[in-house]
């Protein structure tokens, strides 16, 4: 059984044209998924505080992202760490 939002889905990637297609699924195959860190990790990766993460995050210099399982626990890609990191914005 699957869901209806699946199945239109499906039905979109469907009816791409065959070269669109191909590329969607070759780019969506090769993707990696963005490893998700803790406050902690972030905040020892600039060796600040969870606190000062925090304020980064409601400044919007980080973007929250809720980990499965619970409901109050966040964590960041670590993609936007590390672009953070090379911006040296703090």
């Amino acid at each position: 059984m699957t869901s209806p939002a699946l199945q239109m889905a499906r039905l979109a990637l469907a009816a791409l044209p065959p070269g669109e297609r191909a590329q969607l699924l070759a780019e969506s195959s090769t993707a990696k998924p963005d490893r998700i860190v803790t406050r902690s990790e972030v905040a020892e990766r600039f060796g600040r505080t969870t606190r000062a993460v925090d304020a980064w995050a409601a400044r919007g210099l980080l973007h929250k992202v809720k980990l499965p399982g619970s409901s109050r626990a966040v964590g960041f890609r670590l993609s936007e760490v590390d672009s953070l990191m090379e911006g040296g914005a703090q």
